[in-house]
């Protein structure tokens, strides 16, 4: 009989590659906070989430999730940062791509992180192909002290739409506010397929940057 393929060690090694992998993006504003002691502490503020990319050593998110920051003196939008593994570090975006809602960030402060990364699958996957995705939504409301992602699951539901200026995958799953720029990666291996970027809130469908800008926008970071 042929030997058969144990998708239960696949799957969790997809589990484990975005716990690494993931990071919350966020800012850090000051606050008026008499009570504390102190004229102003810090209030954090999570707007999305990013990952890093293995063999580019890119951190990538939406566009969306960043161009308030951008677009605002930073005392008023907050300092940028990435939140990992229950720390914080400064960040900031290197490359902004509006048109298909992604975004290259780099990390200003030290950080330490090895074998971190997803690698981006080739082909589109046929449609019912289980994916998964991970990442920080409701924002801050579901921060535990580690700074873990939220974990998901669902299938792929349209394999490409081709919008003209962009191509989407449609996925059949649910994401809420702040799963934006979260990867969306095939369960039997960890690599993304796309990006989580926007969608119906709790309607059971959303859509995903395919992987094809993201190897663009990758690539020309990285050049």
């Amino acid at each position: 009989m042929p030997k058969q393929k144990n998708t239960t060690n696949n799957a969790i090694d997809a589990v484990n590659l975005m716990k690494d992998s993931v990071a919350s993006v966020g800012t850090f504003k000051p606050k008026f906070n008499p009570q504390a002691g102190k004229v102003f502490s810090d209030e954090l503020n999570i707007l999305g989430t990013a990952f890093w990319v293995s063999d580019k050593n890119v951190l990538v998110t939406c566009a969306h999730v960043v161009t308030d920051v951008l677009q605002s003196p930073v005392e008023l939008a907050g300092l940028l940062v990435i939140g990992y593994k229950g720390n914080f570090y400064r960040a900031a975006v290197s490359i902004i791509d509006h048109q298909h809602d992604l975004a290259v960030l780099s990390v200003i402060d030290p950080i330490q992180k090895t074998n971190v990364g997803l690698e981006i699958t080739k082909s589109y996957p046929k449609v019912s192909t289980k994916v998964s995705w991970a990442g920080y939504p409701l924002g801050n409301l579901l921060l535990n002290q580690i700074h873990e992602p939220t974990y998901n699951e669902g299938v792929i539901g349209i394999e490409k739409r081709d919008e003209g200026n962009r191509k989407v995958i449609l996925i059949s799953g649910t994401v809420v506010g702040g799963y934006s720029g979260s990867p969306v990666v095939l369960a039997e291996n960890g690599k993304v397929v796309g990006v989580v970027s926007n969608g119906p809130q709790n309607a059971g469908i959303f859509m995903a940057v395919s992987y094809e800008h993201l190897e663009t926008l990758c690539n020309l970071a990285s050049s």
